[in-house]
């Protein structure tokens, strides 16, 4: 009978302990993951195939911890799967229809009017180029005299 270990390498022997079946797996995937579960446990497993299935098997030392591991990994598969859906609101529609009033109140920037002009103004006066030639914007001339 053919053995495989994590990531599908053919081992002649797990070691000279007897072993124990822990899982059945309906197929190879699952049983690989069965097997990285147990690895990260500490344990050695071995994977082989039995009549379509996957036989996952410890020593037999081990296999009270292993049934124990993977009773853990199932437990905290089963809250993944009771993940509630996020929660639907109608907040995204209340945002943008604010952002629709304020530009209907404010007008494109094309038209220019006293409140972007005010606003450039004191963009004007607060910035500053500190990256010497990197930077093609040029400085405010007030930033030239501080």
């Amino acid at each position: 009978m053919a053995e495989i270990g994590i990531g599908g390498q053919r081992t002649d022997a797990m070691s000279d302990d007897a072993e124990s079946p822990v899982r059945v797996a309906p197929s190879r995937r699952v049983a690989e993951e069965w097997a990285l579960v147990l690895a990260t446990a500490g344990i050695e497993a071995r994977m082989q195939p039995e009549d379509g299935r996957w036989v996952v098997s410890v020593p037999d030392a081990q296999a009270e911890r292993a049934a124990v591991a993977l009773a853990a990994y199932d437990g905290d598969r089963a809250h993944a799967d009771e993940e509630a859906d996020p929660p639907q609101s109608g907040a995204g529609v209340a945002i943008s229809a604010v952002l629709v009033a304020i530009y209907a109140a404010t007008g494109p920037r094309a038209a220019y009017r006293e409140t972007f002009r005010r606003g450039s103004a004191i963009v004007t006066v607060t910035s500053r180029c500190n990256c010497a030639s990197m930077c093609r914007t040029p400085a405010s001339p007030l930033a030239a005299s501080a």
